[in-house]
This record gives C-alpha cells, structure tokens and sequence, in this order.
C-alpha cells in the first residue's frame, strides 16, 4: 500500500501537524513494513529541496507562497506544475490530508477525483476559528462552509483527533467519521532529565513553582491570560517559562514589561524537542489557556508523560482527556488564577493508552477499509 500524505506543513517546519505526521506514520512503519509512505509538501520554508529522504519518509516539495506568517500557504503555478508531475509519475492507493481550512487538503480531493485515489482526511480542528481580527474570522468561516465542507463531504472517511473534531465534521458535512486521538511516543517524555540543572539553566530559583506554556504564541492560545492570572496570584513564589514563538510574541513581551513581570517570565523561543521535555519535566503545572477551536492538544499529552500536571481551558478535546478540577472556562481570568493558586489540588493523569503505538492500529484498520 502506498501512501501519498499531502500537507501544507512537514519537516523542517515544527508545528503539531509535522508531529502528529511523524508520530503516528513512525509507529505505523515500524509495526507495517509493507507500507509505502510519501509526503508531499508545501515548500513554506523556501528549502527548494524538492526531494529528499528523511528517517522512513520519503519528502517531495512543492513551491509555495505563504500568507499571515505562514499561517496559511497555496501552490505557486511552478508548485502546482510539480504537483502534477508526482501524480502523474506515482501510482499512489491512497490521499490523506490534514486540517480542511488548508488548501493542500482542497488538492487533496481534487487530485484525488482525478486519480480515482480514495482520500482519508485527518481533521485536527473541534470549531471554526478563533483569531481576534474579525474579517479573518469571517474570512475563514466562509472557507469552512464552501472549500472546507467540500473536502469532508468528499472524503471517504474524516479522522478526528477527538471526539469533540468529529462532532464538528459532521456537522460540517462529513459523510463517515472515526475518532483517531492524537498521541505521543510516551517513552521519549518520560525519559529521566537532570531537573537541578535545568533549573540553574534557567534562572529557576529554589522554592520557586514552575508553570509552563507550550505553543505558537498568537492571541488565541491564550498566554495573555495566563500573564494576567499571575500577576493577580499571592502567596506563590513562580517563575514562568514560555516555549513557543509566534506573531503575538512581541506584543506578550510588551504586556509584561508594562506590567513589570521581566523577574517572573521566561521566554525560550522555539526550543527542539529535547528542551521542551527538559521544560515539562521541572514544570509543576503545565497550562493550556487556549480559546482556540483546539482538537486534541498535544502539548497536555506531552506534559503528561513528562509528569507535569496540567490545567486546561474547556475546550475540544481537552475535556475528554482531563477530570473536571483539571479545567477551567475559557477566557475567565478570575478562575484561571484561583485555579493557579490551587495547583496542588490538580490530578496527574494517566496518558500511556495515547501512546502512538496503541493508535496507530487503529488507524491502520481505517486504512484497510478503503
């Protein structure tokens, strides 16, 4: 069986879909050698490598232009010329796209029409967009309801990453859906770091609590707010470490020089995937105050099994994953800080049944039935 991934984003880029892309197919490789697996990919980094091998993938990039940061991109005419030539030079058995606001996953169905290639589309979103400028918002709703409706309807099955993005897809128009988590490779987040350097790395005093942020800092991951519930938290020494990067960035750095928390507020910048464990690992509570249309996030996963405890906004797939004391209501400061202020009362949960290698199956049934 051959596999064409189509995505706007993959390695070099680092963002939840490459991870979820390389997590879930990784597994999936190591238990089903028989698979053949290509990734074709937007070239949003400019690397002009239009070819290369990279661990069990084999990459094939196409020229692209990006817009807002490279939010969102689409093919050049050269890109979609290149397109062609890999469907016409490959014989593939099956499409498989991710997230239906992007256009890779629009070429996905259309190239796939034309081919006579079933698509299984990977749905990683649980609502419309949160973005704070209204006209994106309008923007992209009306892409959900026309391009966006039209990948699911034409899919032959929608993979949700949670329960709450298959609700979403149906509702959208999917036809056929199947819940197929997110995970982690949860014997990489666990493996034991040297937590007193990290914290003499980091400026981390003792006796101080550390809370954590992991994410692309843009308005709607919520890190202001997290900024805002700890200035107003008492009697809780606490420094706060920032991973992450994003258009927001500078702003949020602005937000707490006015606010003179520089002593408080760690920003790392985008850190690889050993510093994030290292950061988990010292992290006393983990904090997700996203109010965005989240699926599943995989950051409260890989806390987890870095042994942080984690407090989560109430939306998308966090609610299913996490016990009520765990949550919070999106955008309520009040309760974000008293939820802060009692980070003893929150659970460690258990996260080893999101194990890529337990997910993986599952998605290699989906893959058998079409």
């Amino acid at each position: 069986m051959k596999i064409a991934i189509l995505t706007t984003y993959f390695f070099p880029e680092e963002n939840g879909i490459t991870r979820y892309i390389e997590g879930l197919y990784g597994a999936l490789l190591e238990a089903h050698g028989e698979l053949e697996v290509e990734v074709i990919v937007f070239d949003t980094l400019g690397t002009q490598k239009w070819q290369e091998k990279w661990g069990q993938f084999t990459i094939r990039r196409i020229e692209s232009r990006q817009f807002m940061g490279r939010t969102y991109a689409v093919p050049t005419l050269k890109g979609y010329r290149q397109l062609k030539k890999i469907f016409n030079d490959n014989k593939y058995d099956i499409i498989n796209t991710h997230t239906r606001f992007f256009f890779s996953s629009f070429l996905g169905i259309k190239f796939g029409k034309k081919y006579d290639i079933p698509v299984v589309h990977t749905e990683h979103g649980s609502g419309y967009v949160q973005h704070g400028n209204l006209l994106v918002e309008l923007v992209a709703k009306t892409y959900d309801h026309t391009l966006g409706k039209y990948t699911l309807k034409n899919s032959k099955i929608v993979c949700g990453v949670s329960e709450s993005v298959c609700e979403f897809a149906k509702k959208l128009g999917a036809k056929k859906v199947q819940t197929i988590y997110n995970g982690i490779d949860a014997a990489f987040w666990q493996e034991n770091v040297i937590k007193n350097e990290i914290k003499k790395e980091l400026g981390i005093n003792d006796g101080e609590i550390v809370f954590s942020f992991v994410g692309r800092i843009v308005p709607s991951k919520g890190c202001q707010d997290v900024i805002e519930a700890l200035e107003k938290v008492k009697n809780i020494s606490w420094k706060f470490v920032v991973v992450g990067d994003g258009i927001f960035r500078k702003k949020l750095e602005e937000i707490v020089s006015n606010k003179k928390l520089e002593d408080g507020i760690v920003f790392m910048g985008m850190q690889k995937k050993e510093m994030i464990r290292n950061i988990l690992q010292i992290s006393d509570l983990f904090i997700n105050a996203s109010f965005a249309s989240e699926g599943m996030p995989t950051t409260i996963l890989e806390a987890s099994a870095a042994g942080a405890k984690c407090l989560s906004s109430d939306m998308g797939g966090s609610v299913e994953i996490l016990p009520e004391e765990n949550l919070y209501t999106a955008k309520n400061i009040d309760e974000l800080r008293e939820k802060i202020e009692g980070y003893r009362d929150i659970k460690k949960i258990n996260v080893s049944r999101f194990d890529w290698k337990n997910i993986q199956e599952k998605f290699y049934d989906v893959l058998k039935s079409v």
